[in-house]
């Protein structure tokens, strides 16, 4: 059993579609401040396991994020919004 007040960290899949990511490295998105980790980021078919930070955005990109929900849900609308 896990103990009340544990931390469960979320792992996300998100697809990268018309957002403001976008063209931007993960260097420029800081998702770190969040306190997301980008594990990977899935394209065309190849699979990067811990991306570098000058790994650049495309559409269609797929990103594995890890973090609390709360934490994920923000980097989710920094990688939509750009803010």
């Amino acid at each position: 059993m896990i103990p009340t007040g544990t931390w469960l960290p979320s792992l996300r899949l998100w697809r990268v579609t018309g957002a403001a990511a976008i063209g931007r490295t993960l260097e420029e998105l800081a998702l770190a401040r969040l306190k997301v980790e980008v594990k990977a980021v899935r394209r065309k078919n190849v699979h990067a396991q811990a991306p570098q930070p000058d790994a650049r955005i495309e559409a269609g990109d797929v990103l594995v994020l890890l973090g609390s929900e709360r934490d994920c849900a923000a980097a989710e609308m920094k990688l939509m919004q750009g803010r």
